[in-house]
C-alpha cells in the first residue's frame, strides 16, 4: 500500500513586518488569477447549496459583477466578511479564468481592542490579492473629530480609506458583507426612529462615480453565514470597538423584536426580504423623495420650516450643520430655486418613464452638489448613502457609549 499523505499544516505562518506610519500598505500581492496549489485548495471552504442559491440570486437580479470587473472586498475578519471571501471565491472557480478579479483590503484602526494582523498570512494562503491599511483611526479621532459620535467618524475613515484603496489599485467593485437581517434592521430603525423609508443598497455607485459598491448578501441569513464560518473553521476575529460600552440598545430592542415574532411566524425574513427587495436598489428612495417633495410643496409646510431653522441658526439658537448649508444656498438661488434653463417641472402623475429618469438623475445630482465637502475633510467620503447608513450611529453611539441623544 502507498504511504498516507502526509497532513496539511493549517498552523499561521509568521506575521510579515510593515513599516511603522506606512498609512496605506500592501501585506500581501498575490495573483488572484495564478493556478492554485494542493495546499491553497483544501483552505477553500465549499458553501452550501442553501447560501450558494441566494447569492446567486442576489447577483443576478442586480446583476453585481459582469467581465472585467477588479473587485475588492473589504474584510474585517468577522465572520461576515471572511465568509464571504470564500463565497466569492467559489463563485470566481465557477467563472472562466480573468473573468474577474478578486482582492481583498483590511482596515487597521490603530486600536488594541482590534488586531487584524493574524488575516495577513491567512489570505496569503489563500493567493488572493491582500492590501493591509494601516490608519491609526483612533489616534485621528482624538485630534480631528468634530461630531458627537465616534462610531460614525470610524465608519467614515473606514470607507474612505477602502476607496482610496479602490482608486489607486483600479479597483471598480467594493465588495461589503452587510445580509438579510443587518437590512431589515437599518429599515426598522430608519422607519421607526428616523421616519423614512429607506434600508442598505444591494449597490450603488458614490458620489464620485469612480467605484461602485455591492452587498452580495442581502439575501442571506446571518445564521447562515455564520454557521458556514464556524463550521468551515474559519479564524474569525471578533472586533471589540473601545468607544462603545455596550451595543446600541435601539438595535438590539429591534433584534429581540425581530427574534420574537419569527418564532410565531416563521416566514417573516422570507416576507421582509421580498418587501425590501425594491429599496435595495437606489432609484426607489428616489422616487419616494421626489413624492416626498411634491407634497411638501404643495402644502408649504417643508418651506416654513426650513425658514425658521435657517433663522434659528442666524440667531445663533442652533449649530449649522450640512442640510443648513443647502438650505441657504437653495434660498440664494430664488424663493422658488431656480433648476437651470430648460428645465420644466415634472408632473409625476402624467411623467413618462423617460422624465421619470432624467428627474431622478437630476435630483441625484443636485444632491450630490449641495452635499459635496460640505462634512469636512476628516469625515466626508462624498458618499451620500453611507450618511444615510450612518443615521444611527450618530443618534445613538457617542464617545460616552451607546445611548440615544435627546
Amino acid at each position: 500500500p502507498e504511504p498516507e499523505p502526509e497532513p496539511v499544516s493549517l498552523e499561521p505562518e509568521p506575521e510579515p513586518e510593515l513599516e511603522p506610519g506606512v498609512s496605506t500598505a500592501v501585506a500581501t500581492v498575490a495573483s488572484s488569477d495564478a493556478p492554485k496549489s494542493k495546499r491553497q485548495s483544501k483552505k477553500l471552504a465549499k458553501p452550501p447549496a442553501k447560501i450558494l442559491k441566494p447569492l446567486n440570486q442576489a447577483l443576478n437580479d442586480f446583476d453585481m459583477i459582469k467581465e472585467g470587473d477588479r473587485v475588492l472586498l473589504g474584510l474585517s475578519g468577522g465572520k461576515d466578511s471572511l465568509a464571504m471571501l470564500h463565497l466569492l471565491l467559489y463563485v470566481k472557480s465557477r467563472f472562466p479564468p480573468g473573468y474577474f478579479t478578486l482582492a481583498c483590503a483590511t482596515v487597521d484602526p490603530g486600536t488594541e481592542a482590534f488586531n487584524p494582523r493574524p488575516l495577513i498570512p491567512y489570505v496569503r494562503s489563500l493567493g488572493v490579492e491582500y492590501h493591509y491599511l494601516d490608519e491609526k483611526i483612533m489616534a485621528m479621532a482624538e485630534r480631528h473629530m468634530s461630531g458627537d459620535s465616534i462610531c460614525a467618524f470610524c465608519a467614515r475613515m473606514k470607507r474612505g480609506a477602502l476607496y482610496s484603496c479602490c482608486r489607486a489599485h483600479g479597483y471598480n467593485k467594493l465588495v461589503l458583507a452587510q445580509h438579510l437581517d443587518d437590512c431589515v434592521e437599518s429599515f426598522l430603525m430608519s422607519t421607526m426612529y428616523n421616519g423614512a423609508v429607506r434600508t442598505m443598497k444591494a449597490k450603488y455607485v458614490i458620489d464620485e462615480g469612480d467605484v461602485e459598491v455591492i452587498r452580495p448578501a442581502v439575501y442571506l441569513r446571518e445564521k447562515a453565514l455564520r454557521d458556514f464560518s464556524y463550521d468551515a473553521g474559519l479564524p474569525v476575529i471578533n472586533e471589540n470597538c473601545p468607544a462603545c460600552f455596550e451595543a446600541p440598545k435601539e438595535r438590539n430592542h429591534i433584534k429581540k423584536l425581530l427574534a420574537r415574532e419569527e418564532s410565531v411566524f416563521p416566514s417573516l425574513y422570507s416576507s421582509m426580504r421580498n418587501a425590501l427587495t425594491p429599496l435595495f436598489d437606489p432609484a426607489a428612495v428616489d422616487v419616494l423623495t421626489m413624492i416626498r417633495e411634491n407634497i411638501d410643496r404643495r402644502n408649504g409646510w417643508n418651506a416654513r420650516r426650513v425658514a425658521q431653522r435657517l433663522e434659528a441658526v442666524r440667531q445663533g439658537k442652533c449649530e449649522k450643520g450640512r442640510k443648513d448649508i443647502a438650505a441657504e444656498e437653495h434660498e440664494r438661488r430664488g424663493e422658488n430655486g431656480s433648476r437651470g434653463e430648460g428645465f420644466e417641472s415634472v408632473d409625476l402623475s402624467r411623467a413618462s418613464e423617460a422624465q421619470l429618469l432624467e428627474e431622478l438623475n437630476r435630483r441625484r445630482r443636485e444632491r450630490v452638489r449641495k452635499t459635496g465637502g460640505a462634512g469636512g475633510a476628516a469625515t466626508s467620503t462624498n458618499d451620500v448613502e453611507l450618511d444615510a447608513d450612518l443615521t444611527e450611529k450618530q443618534m445613538f453611539c457617542t464617545a460616552e457609549g451607546c445611548r440615544r441623544e435627546p
